[in-house]
């Protein structure tokens, strides 16, 4: 891969000019008129283009697959910021056959979930909205009916090496380590990727990456010890901090049941 799918940053765009912004399936027309901003968008199943943003071009009529929203301001500025964020639940992840993990060891498998498109105007900060690039189903996870939380449901092909990934722009990398240490076995039939807590980094190819997961099962009940690392994945090069976590946590370690994590 040589072509850079960063379609997130900071893009100039004059008035009575439109660019086109391509995340995944998510197309995204950005038009900027004298007093507003009008942002539109359709998900599409056509081949994501090489370049995923276009240069500034005269606004043209949308065809009505669109849907539209108007922004109005008073404040001058030709400046719009798009920015990835993560999922505002956890993403639960179904391998498309289930994992084992022997007593005893452990295994590493690299998830994506969806990325969420956050629009804002810069100087002073206005934040327009905030979509995802593909609409996950809703999903419940838990033990039972009363115990667990509303999420996401997403599939996933739970490579073992990040080289096998098809390079996305509309979806993030998760790596997640899962320890066993006891001697039965630990069968992953879903992964639960705790989004809203973790920090959000782009490499130098404008690929999306979380932090890793590390659980660490270190007994026979549904315990398990869930670690955070502060730096992004080894396999990142080049990678920068694109956004905070939603909902920052205030240890670096978690101990959940782990039906939290897999389950």
């Amino acid at each position: 891969m040589t072509e850079s799918l960063a379609w997130h940053g900071t893009h100039e765009v004059p008035e009575n000019r439109m660019i086109t912004v391509s995340v995944g399936p998510l197309v995204l027309m950005i038009a900027h008129r004298p007093g507003e901003w009008r942002l539109a968008w359709q998900r599409s199943d056509d081949v994501e283009p090489a370049t995923p943003v276009s240069p500034p071009t005269l606004i043209v009529e949308l065809e009505e697959t669109f849907t539209i929203q108007r922004f109005l301001t008073r404040k001058t500025g030709d400046r719009i910021r798009l920015s990835p964020m993560l999922a505002d639940r956890p993403v639960v992840a179904r391998p498309e056959t289930p994992l084992i993990v022997p007593g005893g060891d452990e295994a590493t498998i690299f998830v994506s979930t969806p990325v969420w498109v956050r629009a804002e105007l810069p100087e002073p900060d206005r934040m327009l909205f905030e979509m995802p690039a593909i609409r996950p189903s809703d999903t419940w996870f838990g033990p039972d009916t009363r115990r667990g939380v509303v999420a996401y449901a997403s599939q996933t092909a739970a490579r073992l090496s990040v080289d096998n990934l098809p390079p996305m722009s509309h979806r993030v990398i998760t790596e997640v380590t899962v320890r066993n240490q006891v001697s039965s076995t630990l069968c992953l039939e879903r992964v639960s990727v705790p989004t809203p807590n973790l920090t959000l980094f782009a490499d130098e190819k404008g690929l999306l990456w979380t932090v890793p997961l590390l659980a660490v099962r270190d007994s026979e009940s549904e315990s398990a010890r869930v670690e955070l690392s502060n730096l992004p994945p080894a396999q990142a090069a080049g990678a920068r901090k694109v956004a905070e976590p939603r909902e920052p946590i205030e240890r670096n370690v978690l101990t959940r049941a782990l039906h939290v994590l897999v389950g």
